[in-house]
């Protein structure tokens, strides 16, 4: 305090600094890239103390740019490095002397990073498919796989030692995106990676051998499946015209659904007809054998057991047989004729009886004095015919 002698003044300063800084360090963690800020508020002073900064007991060299004081003595380093990583010590000076603050340690992390990522893949069902996710950081992150939809194929998934997802029997249902995920303490960092399952055609339908007539109509069936969907053609052997799905080549025409067919048959026509299913995944064929026949071409029906004359009894049961094959396809139809006059269910008297293996029989107790004559005198005649072929008449 000021002393007053007469007009001489003398002014007394008291010098101090105290031992308690206001604020001190404290252990940081940061992450490579980010800014790291360690706090110091110096202890009360006079004059008032100035402040430094020292890592791992050398002076810092603050550069005023990456590496800087602000709000009166905090450190803050801009885009911190690994090599900024250290103990850090803030000392506060005057004329009275110097403070320490204690020592605060400054650690420096990497967030998690790729060094190789997971690519999309494609592949065919039932095969292995692993994708690749290799991830490092400070600390070493931990990596861990997930479904976009969060449906994994479990029982045949399975984490590989190098963190690869591997994934057995791969099936259509597996399609979608996976996720590799890398975390640590200072971060996250993820990255997606896209299956499509593909399955090569498969036929659903398959055509079959077929007998067409000369100038008739056929249709021969045929659809496939697959991953992604086939499309379906048509060729015939020793051909090299393909006819694909609504299109038309001449008098054959394939439909949308993959049938083929052609109007008017031609001789030319018979042979092999080949059914193609083809995608990225893979191709496939099936054949049908087309016979082409005319009614020149086939034997008329043969005759097993035809009928034989006959001397009865008035009144006797009459049973004229009648049997016949073809040996070519369909069985024959049996016409009867009574002098002349077809026999049909429409105009048939009634003693009479067309049955459906062929055999016409007479009942004679049903015959009446008027018919007697007449079926004394008939004459009955049987033909055969069979379907597209000809036909043959006793």
């Amino acid at each position: 305090m000021p002393i007053l002698y007469g007009r001489l003044v003398i002014i007394c300063f008291v010098l101090v600094l105290r031992e308690e800084f206001k604020t001190v360090p404290t252990d940081t963690k940061v992450a490579a890239g980010e800014t790291a800020l360690l706090l110091c508020g110096p202890p009360r002073g006079y004059p008032e103390p100035t402040l430094v900064w020292k890592k791992d007991g050398m002076p810092l060299d603050i550069d005023g740019r990456r590496i800087r004081t602000v709000d009166g003595g905090n450190l803050m380093i801009v885009d911190v490095r690994q090599h900024d990583e250290g103990k850090y010590q803030c000392i506060a000076h005057n004329v009275v002397g110097s403070r320490e603050s204690p020592e605060a340690t400054l650690r420096v992390y990497v967030k998690p990073f790729f060094n190789k990522e997971p690519q999309d893949v494609e592949a065919l069902a039932g095969q292995r498919v692993t994708f690749k996710c290799l991830a490092d950081g400070d600390p070493p992150p931990n990596v861990v796989w997930r479904r976009d939809d969060g449906k994994m194929p479990l029982g045949r998934v399975s984490i590989q030692e190098d963190k690869s997802l591997q994934i057995e029997n791969v099936q259509l249902g597996d399609e979608g995106l996976y996720i590799c995920n890398a975390e640590n303490i200072v971060g996250s960092f993820e990255a997606k990676a896209s299956l499509v399952v593909n399955s090569p055609p498969t036929f659903v339908e398959r055509p079959k051998d077929q007998k067409a007539s000369l100038n008739g109509v056929v249709e021969l069936h045929c659809s496939a499946t697959g991953h992604p969907k086939p499309s379906v053609f048509w060729s015939k052997e020793g051909s090299q015209i393909l006819m694909f799905s609504d299109n038309s080549n001449g008098h054959m025409h394939v439909n949308a659904h993959g049938t083929l067919r052609i109007q008017g048959v031609q001789r030319e026509d018979a042979g092999f007809l080949v059914c193609n299913a083809l995608s990225v995944a893979g191709s496939n064929s099936v054949r049908a054998f087309l016979q082409v026949t005319s009614v020149a071409d086939l034997p008329p029906p043969i005759i097993q057991i035809g009928p034989a004359n006959q001397t009865l009894p008035l009144h006797s049961d009459v049973t004229l047989h009648c049997k016949a094959s073809n040996p070519e396809g369909e069985p024959p139809s049996i016409r009867w004729l009574r002098d002349g006059n077809q026999l049909t269910h429409n105009n048939l008297p009634k003693r009479y009886t067309l049955n459906p293996d062929g055999t016409l029989v007479i009942d004679g107790k049903k015959l009446l004095p008027r018919d007697w004559d007449k079926d004394r005198k008939a004459s009955f005649n049987v033909s055969f015919t069979a379907p597209n072929q000809g036909r043959i008449q006793l």
